[in-house]
């Protein structure tokens, strides 16, 4: 048995991305056990919070690795169910791409808070709602 305290990929414990989780069980007995939040739920949670907070529509930006895709596009499915309009696709970007956008924002003073968006983030990824 692998129990961890702290993974959230959604594909160990069920299907995310093609062939997963099956993938990860070759002999076909589950053995592992996840304590924390899955990311697709992470995802869900964050998308009724913006309802609540009246969001209206949503650009949803991650970076390209697991985590980043695992709470973005739960994130934007949800959004979808509930109403937000989800403004194109999910956009994966790099994370050295991202650094430079935050950067180019400080320069700016942030006009993406003046313009009253709302931006979760994590060491790996950032949504803005």
């Amino acid at each position: 048995m692998l129990a961890s305290p702290c993974n959230t990929y959604p594909g160990l414990t069920r299907a995310f991305d093609p062939g997963e989780p099956d993938m990860y069980y070759p002999t076909g007995r589950r053995t592992y056990l996840r304590t924390a939040l899955p990311d697709d739920l992470q995802g869900s949670f964050v998308a009724h919070w913006a309802k609540e907070l009246g969001a209206e529509a949503a650009v949803v930006v991650h970076d390209t690795a697991p985590f980043g895709r695992g709470v973005a596009l739960p994130f934007a499915d949800r959004c979808r169910e509930l109403g937000i309009d989800v403004v194109g696709e999910p956009i994966g970007i790099e994370p050295k791409q991202m650094a430079a956008h935050d950067a180019a924002d400080e320069q700016l003073g942030h006009p993406s808070e003046e313009a009253g968006a709302i931006e979760v983030s994590g060491s790996d990824f950032a949504t803005t709602v």
